[in-house]
């Protein structure tokens, strides 16, 4: 919670990158987006439920956010559905894989826990695309990954008359390399991923950090 406070007041810099992340555009046209989002109801019980509808249309806002993005800044976008990792196992493994690292990189990049060895070797990855980006078609993977909490009627009345402990939402982006290197890590807080201004803000100040851009 220390860190989504931080997010929230703006008082820290969120971007975790290798050392020669700013060079990793050079022979990159068409980056592969896999965007994995999941959006819960929430019970004044405090019981999840994942909802699929809903982690479906955060999905579907997140991975055009993005292409968007990349668009605008002379990139080609190649959205991956998320069905088709049941065709493609190895995508599917570098998914699982990355949700692993990311988690990884969130305990150790980041405060209260933040190790200073992490932060000046950033150093990260997934093991070889190669064989994922050809099938693909792509140069380089950008992963989304996001968790967001929705309260039932019940659950906003009572925390409002009564407080309670602020949700975990969060969405995160990784750019990999073909080599599987984690080029890039950046986060966001994002109340509510189902909505399209909610999503969209988010999405645009972390392509405002991309690194290899030019200001």
């Amino acid at each position: 919670m220390v860190l989504l406070a931080l997010l929230g007041a703006g008082c820290m810099s969120t971007a975790r990158v290798r050392p020669d992340a700013d060079r990793w555009r050079r022979g990159v046209k068409t980056v592969a987006v896999l965007p994995s989002i999941r959006v819960y109801e929430v019970s004044a019980g405090e019981v999840r439920e994942q909802r699929d509808d809903w982690s479906a249309e955060g999905t579907r806002l997140v991975a055009d956010a993005l292409s968007a993005g990349l668009a605008e800044r002379g990139l080609t976008p190649r959205v991956l559905d998320p069905k088709a990792e049941k065709a493609d196992p190895e995508l599917r493994e570098v998914r699982l894989l990355y949700e692993e690292v990311s988690l990884g990189v969130y305990l150790l990049a980041y405060p209260p826990f933040a190790s200073r060895h992490v932060l000046e070797h950033f150093d990260y990855e997934v093991g070889s695309l190669e064989r994922v980006l050809e099938r693909a078609r792509a140069d380089a993977l950008l992963v989304a990954y996001g968790k967001s909490n929705v309260s039932t009627t019940g659950r906003a009345i009572t925390r409002a008359l009564f407080g309670g402990q602020s949700d975990f939402n969060l969405l995160t982006v990784g750019l990999l390399d073909r080599k599987g290197h984690l080029v890039w890590f950046d986060l966001a807080g994002a109340e509510d991923l189902r909505d399209p201004g909610t999503v969209g803000r988010a999405v645009a100040g972390l392509l405002d950090r991309l690194p290899g851009e030019d200001r």
